[in-house]
């Protein structure tokens, strides 16, 4: 509700439902605490008690009660029949802001959570003094009658001779038809009647009306002095002498404009709700009499149930239920349970028309008139069908995954509880860590980190870090049961229930020392190619992008070509050509060709930076990733003027130069470790030798 309250995040319809009491003028709605301190105040609350909720929220609503209750602690004894019999309900005397006093009807119902707990109280109030000032007045009837006649402003009242004619005037009657008594009295009254009344002679009937049956009653519309039309509700008496003569008639009136039009904008609200209930498909919607017969039928109920209404109304409710609920009575139970404690609410096995079942969600509210008559019942029945398939599903598949994590023997998947001590352990954690589950679960994880690591607390800071950021991941050293040492890739994820309350970790570790070993070998190898290509003079060895922009350049480039990286890196490997060949776009051919046939080889003339020419020997390779994707070129260059020089440069630094190039396959280039076993393997190596880089890495060259 849009009461003055904290703000609290909400879905739209709670803002619909709170902008609707905040609008309530004529009650006051408000929540206590649990203690009984105002929470929020609508502008009934605030109309009725004087007070803003600025002023009230916050203090304790005995401050609305007088020094008598007070003392003897109604306000508390309200709370506590409220908590324990689920409803307080009392009239009498409250106090206002300014001290004055109002008769009234007061409502306390508990607030619960979902598990029961106490959270406040919703408090209704509503102004009775009206009310009890009536009630006062009838048994003081005539008094009440004079002070009616005399001086009530509310109500029409006057007097009618026979004939029609006003004779007397209140109050009321002036405000209400705008004439002074002065103006009026002696005036025919069907000057109030509008013309299409008066041309079927309303006035005229009306008083034969009253005179033979004894009374007229209507509502219609009633004019004004200034014209204006008034909604009315209309009493006429026939007044007679004690011997039966007709004297004239009493005539009261009441302004119902704005009753009418609250029941106008009420009958417009009901007919589109009837239309949206009708609407409704998802859910069945429905209204049972006292008796539990279906006296109502929505879309979503036909659509769940099968049943048309014609074939549903009228029949009980009983036949959505099995055979087994209708012999324990589930039906009748679940009316008896809404009727005594305010609401049935159930998931069950509902039957459709056919005889097939569904899971379904049902509430069952009681429908009482306003003197607390049940007149009937409320039922609102949702297919969850799917999600408890859905949920008999996850459950199997829970089952499954615990079988499943217990037979895992490649990876470490164990339990943590908050504390960080192991609450489960798999195969695979046995395996790594050499512990049984018999020695290991209780005890703190942290037994498997390096002394370094618990001496900078790694362990706990991974329970922080998973704890607020969502996960911890990384790759480090861990402790063995017997002291040796693995390389580990480590996942640890919080769990949490589902009010977010952390209950533990799940932890994930794979043995990752091969991988590291060699990735520690592929980094070797990778930084002896590098310098390696780097060192090369004799050929200009660089990378370009998929683009054709220069990614790297070697030593042998700068020599041949003139530029330095930082003037080349990122230009297009175009201006190494000559006008002739990029007239005809021979750049972008060559790459083409070497995308789509796997390499671009090819003599020609080459541009230095001084702008020389030489005569080169050019390779252009695709570089792709695992997937194939294209991630750029490889580029090797010769220079083949002086092709003497060049081939003797090449046989003194074939022993030296290795080409680890994946494109090449015009050589075969690869290494022998210090024993002369295989460590690299290029294509040229594959064609000419005939292995595959499986077969023959880590195998002795002398085979």
């Amino acid at each position: 509700m849009a009461t003055e309250q904290a703000p609290e995040a909400g879905a739209t319809r709670e803002d619909r439902y709170r902008l609707l009491v905040d609008s309530i003028l004529d009650y006051a709605i408000y929540m206590l605490d649990p203690q009984g301190r105002v929470a929020s105040w609508n502008r009934g609350a605030q109309r009725f008690k004087g007070y803003t909720a600025e002023e009230i929220i916050g203090q304790h609503f005995s401050r609305f009660y007088t020094e008598e209750d007070r003392a003897t602690d109604l306000p508390g004894r309200a709370l506590k029949i409220a908590e324990t019999e689920g409803r307080f309900e009392q009239e009498g005397w409250r106090v206002r802001k300014d001290g004055s006093l109002m008769w009234a009807h007061v409502l306390i119902d508990p607030i619960r959570s979902e598990d029961g707990t106490l959270v406040g109280y919703a408090k209704v109030t509503r102004d009775m003094s009206e009310r009890k000032a009536a009630q006062d007045a009838l048994n003081q009837s005539e008094q009440r009658f004079r002070l009616l006649v005399q001086g009530v402003q509310d109500y029409a009242i006057y007097m009618l001779d026979p004939g029609g004619r006003v004779a007397s005037w209140n109050r009321g009657a002036q405000r209400f038809k705008g004439y002074t008594d002065e103006e009026i009295i002696g005036q025919h009254f069907s000057r109030f009647y509008t013309e299409e009344d008066r041309a079927t002679d309303l006035p005229g009937r009306a008083l034969k009306i009253a005179e033979t049956e004894g009374r007229f009653e209507q509502e219609g519309w009633r004019v004004r002095k200034d014209g204006s039309l008034m909604w009315a509700h209309v009493l006429i008496d026939p007044i007679r002498s004690e011997d039966g003569t007709l004297v004239g008639y009493a005539k009261v009136t009441r302004d119902m404009s704005e009753r009418k039009a609250a029941q106008d904008a009420l009958n417009q609200s009901e007919q589109r709700f009837r239309l949206l209930v009708q609407g409704v498909q998802d859910y069945a919607i429905y209204m049972l009499d006292p008796g539990g017969r279906v006296a109502s039928w929505n879309r979503g109920a036909q659509r769940f149930k099968g049943y048309t209404d014609e074939e549903i109304i009228g029949q009980h409710f009983s036949r959505f239920y099995t055979e087994e609920d209708r012999a324990t009575d589930l039906p009748g139970r679940a009316l008896k349970i809404a009727e005594t404690e305010g609401r049935f609410e159930q998931e069950g096995w509902r039957v459709r028309k056919d005889g097939s079942l569904m899971w379904a969600h049902v509430l069952i509210d009681p429908i009482r008139s306003e003197d607390g008559t049940l007149v009937g019942y409320a039922k609102v029945t949702r297919d969850m069908s799917e999600r408890k398939a859905a949920q008999d599903a996850l459950n199997q598949s829970e089952q499954r995954f615990r079988l499943l994590v217990q037979g895992v023997q490649d990876y470490a998947i164990y339990m943590l509880d908050p504390g960080g001590r192991v609450a489960s352990w798999n195969r695979g954690a046995q395996r790594f860590k050499g512990y049984t589950d018999e020695e290991i679960i209780g005890q703190h994880f942290s037994r498997f980190y390096t002394e370094e690591d618990r001496a900078t607390d790694l362990p706990g800071r991974a329970l922080k870090i998973a704890e607020t950021e969502g996960r911890f991941e990384q790759e480090g050293w861990r402790v063995r049961k017997d002291g040796s040492l693995m390389w580990a890739h480590v996942l640890i994820d919080p769990i949490r229930s589902e009010d977010g309350t952390l209950v533990g970790y799940a932890k994930v570790t794979r043995d990752m020392s091969e991988r590291k070993a060699a990735q520690d070998a592929l980094n070797q190898s990778e930084q002896r190619f590098r310098l390696l290509v780097q060192g090369v003079q004799d050929y200009a060895i660089y990378m370009l992008d998929p683009g054709g922009r220069v990614a790297s350049w070697n030593r042998g480039a700068q020599r041949f070509k003139g530029y330095t990286d930082e003037e080349i890196i990122g230009q297009h490997f175009s201006r190494f050509y000559t006008e002739e060949d990029r007239a005809t776009d021979l750049p972008g051919r060559a790459l083409k060709i070497a995308e789509t046939e796997g390499r671009f080889e090819q003599e020609g003339w080459r541009v230095r930076k001084d702008g020389s020419l030489m005569w080169a020997h050019v390779l252009i390779d695709p570089i792709r990733s695992e997937d194939g994707t294209l991630v750029g070129y490889a580029k090797v260059t010769r220079d083949m003027s002086e092709r003497k020089a060049a081939q003797d440069a090449l046989n003194q630094s074939e022993q030296r130069f290795r080409l680890l190039v994946q494109g090449v396959q015009d050589y075969a280039i690869y290494m022998l470790d210090p024993g002369g076993r295989v460590a690299s393997w290029n294509r040229g190596a594959q064609r000419f030798k005939g292995y595959t880089d499986e077969e023959i890495i880590g195998q002795h060259f002398s085979r």
